[in-house]
């Protein structure tokens, strides 16, 4: 049973590699007859496959300028320096 674990924590690692990459509709042969065996990670690729489609086709909205500066802070550890409006007064 073991060996079965951790054969599918391998292929969900891959799955989810396969996701971060640019084609993840092209699945290698052994992650397909993976996929045709075992239920769990089957659901599990098609969960990633309808999440992927639900954000692709989800509006995109611009966040606060405090969003923003919250997210900017948080990540670099620097303040965010916000552009000047071109717009003429």
């Amino acid at each position: 049973m073991s060996a079965e674990r951790d054969s599918c924590t391998a292929m969900r690692e891959r799955i989810h590699e396969l996701f971060d990459g640019d084609d993840p509709l092209t699945l290698p042969a052994d992650v397909v007859q993976h996929l045709e065996i075992c239920p769990a990670c089957a659901q599990m690729h098609a969960d990633l496959a309808r999440l992927r489609d639900l954000l692709r086709h989800a509006p995109a909205e611009p966040l606060p300028a405090r969003t923003l500066d919250a997210v900017w802070a948080a990540t670099t550890g620097t303040r965010r320096t916000r552009r000047r409006s071109s717009r003429p007064r």
